[in-house]
């Protein structure tokens, strides 16, 4: 059972905390299109490890506050001075501090990946979309809930949905992963899961991976990966080659797809 946090944020805090967060990602973003420029593509990775010390502070706050109790938080702010937290408290607070730092990673990955790409789509005036939440990405997920697959019943691996504003058709889903440590298995699944689908548009459409900081030097790794539709780097680290390539190369790849 899901433990539930020893003191709860109210709306207003929730809320706040919301804001800081997506604030830093939005600053970051351009900060990165300024610092990089055309050459953003290659260094998403390094504007997601730049962004990541300014959220840091904000998730301390947010994890003090939510899970330990406000005496124990005092004691947290002197911590190297004192050191006085008990091994419970530390280790509710250390929990808390890893599990809300993971999806914030991954979740700031993600909008980097999407803005992104709607910026490239709108300079080079594509009636091409990315979202990482709305309509089109349900119509997956629904659709396939209708596939018989194992008893490991997950939700489709599914962070960003590119699609033809045109045609309204899905052209592309997209996992953004930090790491290959982040269930790359589960994305290769669901690759197998669309094409024994029945539904001909699901089947159509492509799966890729992103990931910041893999350089996939592994060769079990890249041959794992084969059997994806694309795999994207954004560090100038990869090693390219097959369907490894560099992020850059992915809006060429996603228009061939409106022709199919």
């Amino acid at each position: 059972m899901k433990k539930e946090p020893t003191f709860p944020l109210t709306k207003k805090e929730k809320k706040e905390y919301k804001k800081k967060i997506n604030d830093i990602r939005v600053e970051g973003f351009e900060n990165a299109i300024n610092q990089y420029g055309d050459d953003i593509g290659g260094n998403l990775g390094k504007a997601l490890e730049d962004n990541l010390p300014k959220i840091l502070p904000v998730v301390l706050e947010r994890s003090a506050k939510w899970w330990i109790n406000p005496d124990a938080n005092t004691k947290i702010t002197k911590l190297i001075k004192d050191g006085k937290l008990t091994n419970e408290e530390l280790h509710s607070f250390a929990k808390s501090l890893v599990n809300t730092l993971r999806p914030l990673a991954g979740g700031t990955f993600e909008k980097l990946i999407c803005d992104s790409l709607n910026q490239t789509f709108e300079i080079k005036k594509s009636a091409l979309c990315a979202e990482t939440k709305g309509k089109h990405r349900q119509i997956i997920i629904e659709k396939l809930a209708n596939i018989q697959h194992d008893t490991n019943d997950v939700k489709p691996d599914i962070d960003v949905v590119v699609y033809d504003t045109k045609s309204d058709k899905i052209l592309a889903v997209i996992s953004c992963k930090t790491t290959f440590r982040e269930r790359l298995m589960q994305t290769i699944s669901w690759k197998n899961y669309f094409l024994s689908s029945n539904d001909k548009d699901i089947k159509k459409i492509k799966v890729f991976v992103v990931t910041a900081w893999e350089t996939l030097e592994d060769n079990t790794v890249r041959k794992r990966t084969s059997v994806l539709d694309g795999v994207y780097v954004t560090n100038k680290n990869v090693k390219v080659g097959g369907n490894i390539k560099k992020f850059d190369s992915i809006y060429e790849d996603i228009k061939k797809l409106v022709k199919m």
